[in-house]
């Protein structure tokens, strides 16, 4: 998924064993970190590893779009300061 945003850069693709590859930044500075992901209480949680504390917490997802193609979607999702973004979908395989 894909951050909307038009100053930050944020890609996630997430695999089914736990992981987060991501690519972070802005288009002057960019990173490309592994973390972990997990779901608690309907929470996604994001993290650097499992001793560390969350990154990320990200909750009341909402699918907006086609329905019937990832490609037409984006998510709404709940920040922990509860700020809204937007990410558009995708899918790899």
């Amino acid at each position: 998924m894909e951050l909307i945003d038009p100053v930050k850069i944020e890609v996630l693709q997430f695999s089914a064993d736990g992981y987060v590859s991501a690519t972070i930044g802005t288009k002057e500075a960019l990173a490309g970190p592994i973390f972990l992901w997990k779901i608690k209480n309907g929470i996604l949680l994001i993290s650097e590893d499992n001793d560390s504390s969350v990154a990320t917490e990200l909750s009341k997802p909402r699918i907006h779009g086609d329905p019937l193609s990832v490609l037409d979607q984006t998510l709404s999702v709940t920040e922990k300061n509860g700020g809204e973004i937007q990410y558009k979908l995708s899918q790899t395989r």
